[in-house]
């Protein structure tokens, strides 16, 4: 189980693609299926009967690795999105970078 806070849902494809930053790395993760195209079915990303939305805290079932090039992906598990709790935006804080990332 990975733990994240939803800083992505956007539509791919008529289904979803969903991203954030795992609580406990502060890595960027996004659970990708084993469909081609990686794409989130609908029907498994629901938590309680909804989509998950922005700053949401997740705990999903994702594989210790991923598929295809990107560091990233995480293969999604069977198992049920459980909704942990809400993320303000102020907690974001500890995972940003103290340095700006792009310099002129």
């Amino acid at each position: 189980m990975a733990k994240i806070i939803c800083l992505a849902n956007s539509l791919k494809h008529s289904d979803r693609c969903i991203a954030g930053i795992d609580v406990s790395t502060g890595k960027w993760i996004r659970p990708v299926s084993s469909l081609d195209d990686g794409r989130v079915p609908k029907d498994v990303c629901l938590v309680n009967g909804e989509e998950p939305k922005l700053l949401d805290i997740l705990e999903i079932p994702l594989a210790d690795i991923g598929s295809g090039y990107e560091c990233e992906n995480r293969l999604i598990l069977p198992g049920q999105w459980k909704l942990e709790g809400k993320a303000s935006a102020s907690d974001l804080v500890a995972y940003c970078e103290s340095e700006i990332l792009y310099k002129q």
